[in-house]
């Protein structure tokens, strides 16, 4: 029986990996000036990156993806046009605005209220589907909730205070991380070994899931309660680890063994282990430097916090997924044996490069000029993935 093929996260793909490149051009700009190329660029190039990046590749690529997958969990139809091309519009006017309002340096409450519709419309179909109770592991759908609870209650703050505090980015990637979680949730133990999740671990992760968006959300007006917020967000995190068995817990060396001499499907899986080994510790790092950065108040670990979850997370935890999804999108199988390293290897240079030169800053040294270019080494490998991708398709489903 072949995969149903579905477009309807298809156009968000797209328009999300063109902001990709878009927003991590502009960071690479944004890494040359911050280590001394102090080029004359005429507009709030940090300001703009986060509009690019979170506003637009983040929440299109992760509303994409829950139009597809939460009623393909069900085994249900896709969304109608209706909300697909009425989510879109509302976004991208939202992000249009935010640009507009960016180079005219005017305060547009039009474009925040056109993202929060957006957001609605997103919520409601979900909230909607939900109610049709899924086969196998349920319990995903409240990782599923918090998500959209996140992405609507950071959204209504932002309609009135729009500020870059640490605990308030994080608090919007939120919205990401508790929507992975869910898709993890339902895929990872039958990716590395057809276990199940562990429900007290679970269970332990969704409270402080929740704990954590309350804490998080209270922490933008009470700052004493920034480190608690990181604290809980990373128990939530330890918990859900253990819960999917991410990264240890499992003999996945038995499974190796029984996928020796099947190429492709052995690829596949030393590919998973990789990526989602990396992810956490990436995730991992990012809170451990968060609550650092509460207590120093260093520039250097407000830089690596937000970028080690964002691109050592999230950016490598979609690098994994994107694979996977494709078939169902675009009617087309991947083979994993084609793949290579080289995007990767590209993505974690560039991730040590800016760890060390985010602790130089103060010491004006001329290796720093070096180190400020190593942002388009993040370029370079989504290209190259991309590439890659594309080659390793194979034929029709």
């Amino acid at each position: 029986m072949g995969i149903r093929v579905s477009s309807v996260s298809k156009p968000f793909i797209i328009i999300s990996i063109i902001l990709l490149f878009i927003g991590s051009s502009l960071g690479a700009l944004l890494m040359m000036n911050l280590f001394g190329f102090n080029l004359r660029l005429g507009f709030d190039i940090m300001t703009l990156h986060k509009i690019i990046q979170i506003d637009g590749f983040l929440t299109f690529i992760i509303m994409g993806i829950g139009y597809m997958l939460i009623p393909r969990f069900r085994n249900i139809d896709a969304p109608s046009k209706y909300y697909i091309y009425s989510t879109l519009s509302l976004m991208l006017c939202s992000l249009s605005l935010s640009l507009i309002s960016l180079v005219f340096m005017i305060d547009m409450i039009y474009s925040r209220l056109f993202m929060l519709f957006a957001i609605t419309i997103f919520g409601y179909y979900v909230f909607k589907i939900i109610r049709i109770r899924p086969k196998l592991l349920p319990i995903a759908d409240y990782f599923v909730i918090l998500s959209i609870i996140s992405l609507l209650s950071t959204n209504i703050m932002r309609l009135f205070d729009q500020s870059s505090t640490l605990q308030r980015i994080e608090m919007s990637l939120t919205f990401p991380l508790f929507m992975i979680f869910a898709v993890e949730y339902k895929t990872l133990p039958s990716f590395i070994g057809y276990i199940n999740p562990n429900i007290f671990y679970t269970k332990i992760s969704l409270i402080f899931a929740f704990l954590s968006i309350t804490m998080g959300l209270t922490s933008l007006y009470l700052y004493e309660l920034a480190i608690p917020f990181s604290i809980t967000l990373l128990t939530t995190v330890i918990a859900f680890d253990k819960s999917v068995y991410a990264t240890h817990g499992f003999n996945y060396k038995s499974i190796m063994d029984r996928l020796n001499g099947l190429d492709e499907e052995l690829t596949r899986y030393r590919f998973i282990l990789l990526y989602i080994r990396l992810s956490y510790i990436f995730l991992y790092s990012s809170l451990l430097v968060s609550i650092l950065y509460h207590v120093y108040h260093y520039f250097a670990l407000y830089d690596l916090s937000i970028h080690l979850l964002t691109i050592g997370f999230i950016g490598i935890t979609i690098k994994l997924y994107l694979p996977m999804m494709l078939p169902p999108i675009i009617g087309r199988s991947i083979k994993f044996v084609r793949f290579n390293m080289i995007p990767l290897y590209l993505i974690l240079t560039s991730l040590v490069l800016r760890i060390v030169g985010v602790f130089m800053l103060e010491t004006k040294d001329n290796l720093l000029l070096i180190i400020g270019a190593s942002g388009w080494l993040l370029v370079i490998a989504l290209l190259l993935y991309l590439r890659m991708v594309h080659k390793s398709m194979d034929v029709k489903i």
